[in-house]
């Protein structure tokens, strides 16, 4: 066997090796395919002055499989009850502004409501729901949380979990805001996010919150924290007779230094891939030039060694540093140069045949 036909054999074998360890690496999704994926979360919350609070949410799911049960968890550990549940199926072109009225927001009655985790006393919404695989469906949850709003002796709270950890893995274009029972000065509350290390976060001169996530990342949950004047609640109930501000502060703090930790990482992670990408490309580059300057023809020493190097890089680019575009990047120069080099080396090879 020739020297060139065992470069050959051992950069295919070499490919073939590292293209395995992607494919073994990428989930199966067959398995792992959730039923359904958020694409839109928009929240509309309203705090009342007897310490109650209203929510409005419009959530749009992307069927996964043609039969689904959507769950839509609702946590009651910091309200005594919930009230006027009602659950609207929205169609296309729908006024969710006025249900009653619109006939494309249809009142839903096949739905369940039941106590589904008794330890952290959440509560599930289960809609059955049948549909085209791929196909969106909206739908619009309405209720009243009771004695929600905490009263403490130097300050008000409202707090929220509106995502749990893992609840679903793939949620997208979140949208919440969060109405004050009347406008207040900028100096007088404070608002804060939990959970998701992405969030954006704003407070309006009108008395409203607002929060925005992107995206909601594997394992992440998301939650607000909300410090307000009492005065906001003077028909408010639940009245605990000592300070809190001091304590919740702390614990937020060490949540966005956490977060600013996680962030950094990101960061990091990201420059490296990025680098590493386009190292391996310059590396395939320059050793086609090379090759084609001090005139070598097919697959080579060289060639093969740039190769496993760059798909390697690709490799640690996409599933070490999750930078997807740095390891394709590298990935598809190694290809480009021990495909350059095997087209040159067959024409090499005909060229020698027509002279023999």
């Amino acid at each position: 066997m020739s020297c060139k036909r065992k470069s050959k054999k051992a950069l295919a074998s070499a490919i073939i090796f590292l293209l395995s360890i992607i494919f073994i690496s990428t989930p199966v999704l067959a398995d792992e395919e959730e039923p359904y994926s958020i694409t839109g979360y928009a929240s509309e919350v309203v705090l009342n002055p007897d310490g109650s609070v209203y929510f409005d949410e419009t959530i749009t799911y992307k069927l996964m499989q043609e039969s689904v049960e959507i769950i839509k968890p609702i946590p009651l550990a910091n309200s005594s009850k919930a009230e006027n549940m009602e659950v609207f199926l929205q169609h296309p072109d729908a006024d969710s502004e006025e249900p009653e009225t619109d006939p494309k927001l249809e009142a839903l009655q096949n739905y369940t409501f039941e106590l589904a985790e008794e330890e952290e006393d959440i509560y599930h919404i289960t809609i059955p729901y049948e549909a085209g695989k791929h196909e969106e469906v909206t739908f619009v949850y309405r209720y009243k949380m009771m004695d929600t709003v905490f009263l403490y002796k130097d300050m008000a709270v409202f707090f929220w979990r509106y995502m749990m950890p893992n609840e679903v893995k793939n949620v997208q274009n979140i949208d919440i805001q969060v109405s004050l029972p009347e406008a207040v000065s900028l100096d007088d509350w404070s608002g804060y996010v939990r959970g998701a290390v992405y969030a954006e976060k704003e407070l309006l001169e009108d008395g409203k919150f607002k929060l925005t996530v992107e995206e909601l990342l594997e394992d992440e949950f998301l939650e607000s924290v909300l410090l307000l004047p009492t005065s906001l609640f003077p028909e408010g109930r639940k009245v605990i007779d000592n300070n809190a501000k001091e304590e919740i502060l702390a614990e937020i703090a060490e949540w966005e230094e956490q977060a600013s930790s996680v962030r950094k990482k990101d960061e990091l992670r990201f420059y490296s891939g990025s680098a590493i990408g386009i190292i391996a490309m310059l590396l395939c580059l320059a050793t086609g030039l090379l090759n084609k300057m001090q005139g070598k023809q097919g697959i080579n020493r060289w060639i093969i060694g740039a190769s496993i190097i760059s798909l390697a890089a690709g490799i640690t680019a996409w599933f070490i540093l999750k930078n997807a575009w740095a390891g394709i990047l590298a990935i598809v120069s190694a290809l480009a140069l021990t495909g350059y080099a095997g087209y040159d080396s067959n024409l090499l090879f005909r060229k020698n045949q027509h002279k023999a």
